[in-house]
Protein backbone atom coordinates (compact mmCIF):
# COMPACT_ATOMS: atom_id res chain seq x y z
CA UNK A 1 0.00 0.00 0.00
CA UNK A 2 2.04 3.44 -1.23
CA UNK A 3 -1.31 5.74 0.00
CA UNK A 4 -4.30 6.11 2.30
CA UNK A 5 -7.73 7.89 1.69
CA UNK A 6 -9.55 9.59 4.53
CA UNK A 7 -12.15 11.80 4.87
CA UNK A 8 -13.23 14.49 7.20
CA UNK A 9 -16.55 16.90 7.30
CA UNK A 10 -15.92 20.48 5.96
CA UNK A 11 -16.60 22.05 9.13
CA UNK A 12 -14.25 20.22 11.11
CA UNK A 13 -11.58 22.18 10.98
CA UNK A 14 -9.17 20.46 13.93
CA UNK A 15 -8.92 17.13 11.62
CA UNK A 16 -8.27 19.19 8.65
CA UNK A 17 -5.17 20.40 10.42
CA UNK A 18 -3.92 16.88 11.61
CA UNK A 19 -4.57 15.76 7.85
CA UNK A 20 -2.35 18.12 6.65
CA UNK A 21 0.28 17.79 9.06
CA UNK A 22 0.87 14.03 7.79
CA UNK A 23 1.15 15.28 4.48
CA UNK A 24 -3.02 14.90 3.28
CA UNK A 25 -3.77 16.42 0.09
CA UNK A 26 -7.52 17.17 -0.51
CA UNK A 27 -8.50 15.08 -3.53
CA UNK A 28 -12.07 15.85 -4.10
CA UNK A 29 -15.74 16.66 -2.23
CA UNK A 30 -18.19 14.24 -2.46
CA UNK A 31 -21.67 13.52 -0.80
CA UNK A 32 -22.42 10.90 1.40
CA UNK A 33 -25.09 7.74 0.33
CA UNK A 34 -28.05 8.57 2.56
CA UNK A 35 -27.75 6.16 4.78
CA UNK A 36 -24.93 7.32 6.15
CA UNK A 37 -26.84 11.01 6.27
CA UNK A 38 -25.92 12.36 2.83
CA UNK A 39 -23.60 15.47 4.04
CA UNK A 40 -21.04 16.40 2.42
CA UNK A 41 -17.18 15.06 2.95
CA UNK A 42 -13.70 15.99 1.71
CA UNK A 43 -11.81 13.47 0.68
CA UNK A 44 -7.80 13.65 1.50
CA UNK A 45 -5.12 11.39 0.08
CA UNK A 46 -1.76 10.73 2.30
CA UNK A 47 0.85 9.00 0.57
CA UNK A 48 2.46 6.72 2.75
CA UNK A 49 6.56 7.23 3.05
CA UNK A 50 8.70 5.33 0.16
CA UNK A 51 10.56 2.48 1.56
CA UNK A 52 14.30 2.85 0.01
CA UNK A 53 14.78 -0.26 0.57
CA UNK A 54 11.85 -1.40 -2.64
CA UNK A 55 13.46 0.75 -4.91
CA UNK A 56 15.91 -0.67 -7.80
CA UNK A 57 18.13 0.21 -10.42
CA UNK A 58 18.69 -1.60 -13.50
CA UNK A 59 21.19 -1.06 -16.36
CA UNK A 60 18.48 -0.11 -19.42
CA UNK A 61 18.04 -2.50 -22.59
CA UNK A 62 17.41 -1.50 -26.24
CA UNK A 63 14.02 -2.75 -25.72
CA UNK A 64 13.20 -0.26 -22.98
CA UNK A 65 13.73 2.87 -25.40
CA UNK A 66 9.78 3.04 -26.15
CA UNK A 67 9.04 2.85 -21.98
CA UNK A 68 11.72 5.94 -21.61
CA UNK A 69 10.56 7.85 -24.25
CA UNK A 70 6.44 7.42 -23.34
CA UNK A 71 7.64 8.51 -19.90
CA UNK A 72 9.57 11.56 -20.57
CA UNK A 73 6.84 12.73 -22.99
CA UNK A 74 4.24 12.15 -20.09
CA UNK A 75 6.04 13.84 -17.57
CA UNK A 76 7.56 16.69 -20.04
CA UNK A 77 4.95 17.74 -22.27
CA UNK A 78 3.60 20.82 -20.36
CA UNK A 79 6.90 22.24 -19.98
CA UNK A 80 8.02 22.16 -24.14
CA UNK A 81 3.97 23.06 -24.82
CA UNK A 82 4.34 26.08 -22.91
CA UNK A 83 8.04 27.35 -23.88
CA UNK A 84 8.06 25.83 -27.38
CA UNK A 85 5.06 24.33 -28.36
CA UNK A 86 4.73 20.77 -28.71
CA UNK A 87 5.61 19.07 -31.81
CA UNK A 88 5.65 15.05 -32.18
CA UNK A 89 8.03 14.31 -34.35
CA UNK A 90 10.39 17.12 -33.45
CA UNK A 91 10.17 15.57 -30.07
CA UNK A 92 10.79 11.81 -31.13
CA UNK A 93 13.74 12.91 -33.31
CA UNK A 94 15.39 15.07 -30.20
CA UNK A 95 14.93 11.84 -27.83
CA UNK A 96 16.33 9.31 -30.03
CA UNK A 97 19.52 11.70 -30.27
CA UNK A 98 19.87 12.35 -26.41
CA UNK A 99 19.16 8.98 -25.45
CA UNK A 100 22.01 6.70 -24.00
CA UNK A 101 21.53 3.39 -23.85
CA UNK A 102 25.05 2.60 -21.92
CA UNK A 103 24.04 5.63 -19.55
CA UNK A 104 20.83 4.75 -18.54
CA UNK A 105 18.86 3.07 -16.11
CA UNK A 106 15.36 1.82 -15.11
CA UNK A 107 14.02 2.62 -11.64
CA UNK A 108 11.59 0.25 -10.29
CA UNK A 109 9.80 0.59 -7.04
CA UNK A 110 8.36 -2.73 -5.35
CA UNK A 111 8.96 -4.75 -8.44
CA UNK A 112 6.85 -2.18 -11.00
CA UNK A 113 8.98 -0.36 -13.36
CA UNK A 114 7.97 3.70 -12.68
CA UNK A 115 10.72 5.68 -14.06
CA UNK A 116 14.35 6.30 -15.73
CA UNK A 117 17.47 8.00 -14.88
CA UNK A 118 20.49 9.55 -17.32
CA UNK A 119 23.74 9.99 -15.82
CA UNK A 120 27.02 10.41 -16.98
CA UNK A 121 30.53 10.44 -15.48
CA UNK A 122 33.14 13.26 -16.10
CA UNK A 123 36.39 14.14 -14.47
CA UNK A 124 35.16 15.69 -11.03
CA UNK A 125 31.24 15.35 -10.95
CA UNK A 126 28.49 12.70 -12.37
CA UNK A 127 25.81 14.75 -14.41
CA UNK A 128 22.43 13.38 -13.65
CA UNK A 129 21.25 14.07 -17.49
CA UNK A 130 17.65 13.64 -16.24
CA UNK A 131 15.65 11.70 -14.06
CA UNK A 132 11.59 11.05 -15.10
CA UNK A 133 8.90 9.08 -13.05
CA UNK A 134 5.86 8.00 -14.69
CA UNK A 135 2.70 10.52 -13.69
CA UNK A 136 0.84 8.01 -11.15
CA UNK A 137 4.13 7.76 -9.04
CA UNK A 138 4.97 11.45 -8.29
CA UNK A 139 4.27 12.91 -5.21
CA UNK A 140 5.35 9.76 -3.24
CA UNK A 141 8.99 10.57 -2.50
CA UNK A 142 10.68 8.39 -5.12
CA UNK A 143 12.20 10.77 -6.69
CA UNK A 144 14.21 11.92 -3.48
CA UNK A 145 15.17 8.52 -2.77
CA UNK A 146 16.66 8.21 -5.89
CA UNK A 147 18.62 11.50 -6.28
CA UNK A 148 20.22 10.32 -3.21
CA UNK A 149 20.99 7.11 -4.64
CA UNK A 150 23.03 8.96 -6.99
CA UNK A 151 24.42 11.93 -4.77
CA UNK A 152 25.83 8.67 -2.69
CA UNK A 153 27.20 7.23 -5.63
CA UNK A 154 29.09 10.43 -6.65
CA UNK A 155 30.19 10.94 -2.76
CA UNK A 156 31.72 7.18 -2.80
CA UNK A 157 34.04 8.38 -5.49
CA UNK A 158 34.50 11.98 -4.08
CA UNK A 159 32.54 13.78 -6.83
CA UNK A 160 29.83 15.93 -6.96
CA UNK A 161 26.52 15.65 -8.86
CA UNK A 162 25.86 17.90 -11.75
CA UNK A 163 22.46 18.80 -13.36
CA UNK A 164 20.76 21.44 -15.84
CA UNK A 165 16.89 22.10 -14.85
CA UNK A 166 14.38 24.16 -16.81
CA UNK A 167 13.09 27.33 -15.01
CA UNK A 168 9.41 26.23 -14.36
CA UNK A 169 9.80 23.18 -13.86
CA UNK A 170 8.97 22.49 -9.80
CA UNK A 171 11.97 19.89 -9.35
CA UNK A 172 14.13 22.74 -8.56
CA UNK A 173 12.74 22.70 -5.01
CA UNK A 174 13.73 19.29 -4.33
CA UNK A 175 16.98 19.75 -5.97
CA UNK A 176 17.68 22.96 -3.18
CA UNK A 177 16.59 20.66 -0.82
CA UNK A 178 18.87 18.24 -1.08
CA UNK A 179 21.77 20.67 -1.18
CA UNK A 180 21.92 21.56 -4.88
CA UNK A 181 23.13 25.45 -5.72
CA UNK A 182 22.61 27.66 -8.79
CA UNK A 183 26.11 27.66 -10.80
CA UNK A 184 24.45 29.59 -13.92
CA UNK A 185 21.91 30.07 -15.77
CA UNK A 186 20.79 30.64 -19.85
CA UNK A 187 17.29 31.61 -21.12
CA UNK A 188 15.58 28.18 -20.52
CA UNK A 189 17.36 26.70 -17.46
CA UNK A 190 19.30 26.66 -14.34
CA UNK A 191 22.28 24.62 -13.81
CA UNK A 192 23.28 23.78 -10.34
CA UNK A 193 25.90 21.89 -8.91
CA UNK A 194 26.13 19.74 -5.23
CA UNK A 195 29.13 18.90 -4.00
CA UNK A 196 30.27 15.52 -2.54
CA UNK A 197 30.32 16.98 1.19
CA UNK A 198 27.64 19.45 0.92
CA UNK A 199 24.92 19.22 3.76
CA UNK A 200 20.64 19.34 2.68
Amino acid sequence: MTFVYVTARPDNVASHTVIRANGGRLVERFHEPAAYGGHESLRFRIDLKVEATLITLRSAQRDDFAFCRRVKHDTMHWIVEQLFGWDEKVQAERFASQWRLDETRIIAYAGDEVGWLQTKAAEDALFLAGIYLDTPFHGRGIGTQVMQIVIDEARRDGKAVTLGVVKINPARRLYERLGFRTTGEDEYKFYMRREADAMP
